[in-house]
């Protein structure tokens, strides 16, 4: 993540692979929920919720070379 007022330098937030745990369905949705560490202060966590609906989990589908993506994760 990078300040959206300024150039800065990236800082990590998440540090590992998303786990079923984090993706819930509310009736057509996709929610994904994240918790991450703040960028500010040391030893506290952000609870961030994304919403996705299918409109927007096929766009990023159709966007994504799928084939090659499944292959590299092999």
């Amino acid at each position: 993540m990078r300040p959206a007022k300024r150039d800065g330098n990236p800082k990590e937030l998440f540090e590992r692979a998303i786990v079923p745990e984090d993706v819930t369905m509310d009736g057509e949705e996709t929610v994904l929920t994240l918790i991450v560490k703040d960028i500010y202060s040391k030893g506290s966590n952000q609870r961030y919720t994304i919403t996705l609906t299918a409109d927007d989990l096929a766009m990023i589908l159709d966007s994504a070379d799928i084939a090659e993506v499944l292959k590299a994760a092999e």
